[in-house]
């Protein structure tokens, strides 16, 4: 009987010592996050905030705005400084604006991010994990779970997820990484606040989101983006 009491005890002690497999660990932020069912049936958002870059002659702080409906939709405007993005996807175009006043057809490498964008962006994680090629694996660095998978777009990304909240903390791939921070509740899921893109440890971006709204139509992106549409129309 002791023997068969210490051996029940090893055997639950090694259980709970066990790590969860990557795809528990990812299952298990998107519940955190409010479910993969609440977050596939997104139909659209638009994000509103401020943005600092960080560059060679120092930082720059302007707008942050992106509007997205699925998975059709994707915009993006940036203005900080030096820095002037207007670009996205509808109607099947890819349009790239060096100023409000001229848009062209985007780069067939920027029409490709676009079209990954309007499928993925916010939810990324519900795509992703299917596209891992090789068996990730999962380790326990105090607090947080990390993962390394390969996937087959991407390559070789690690992710980190915190143990207190559950959450998607960092990706990383190469040497670029982006924390995601600061994560509210929206309309039955949670959505990261705040946005910390670095390249080597250095930041580059830092996004800080005042407005998060959902949306149905492209007519709801707002005038930012008018000459966009306008440019998908003709």
């Amino acid at each position: 009987m002791v023997h068969s009491w210490f051996l029940v005890a090893a055997v639950l002690a090694c259980a709970c010592a066990s790590s969860p497999t990557p795809q528990s660990i990812v299952s298990s932020a998107l519940n955190r996050q409010g479910g993969e069912l609440q977050i596939s049936r997104l139909t659209g958002l638009k994000r509103v905030g401020t943005m600092v870059a960080f560059g060679p002659h120092g930082r720059s702080e302007g707008t942050y705005e992106t509007c997205v409906i699925y998975p059709s939709v994707a915009m993006v405007s940036i203005s900080a400084g030096s820095i002037f993005v207007l670009e996205g996807l509808c109607k099947g175009k890819s349009i790239s604006c060096p100023e409000p006043s001229f848009c062209t057809p985007a780069s067939p490498e920027k029409a490709e991010e676009l079209a990954k964008t309007a499928t993925e962006a916010n939810r990324e994680l519900l795509f992703e994990r299917s596209r891992w090629s090789w068996a990730a694996t999962a380790e326990d660095n105090t607090d947080f779970w990390t993962i390394r998978a390969s996937d087959t777009r991407e390559g070789v990304v690690v992710y980190r997820f915190s143990k207190t909240t559950g959450l998607l903390a960092s990706k990383s791939r190469g040497e670029r990484s982006r924390e995601y921070l600061d994560w509210r509740p929206l309309g039955g899921i949670r959505l990261p606040f705040e946005l910390v893109d670095e390249v080597e440890g250095r930041p580059v971006f830092h996004i800080k989101l005042a407005r998060v709204s959902m949306l149905n139509d492209i007519s709801d992106c707002g005038p930012t983006f008018a000459p966009i549409v306008a440019a998908c129309q003709a």
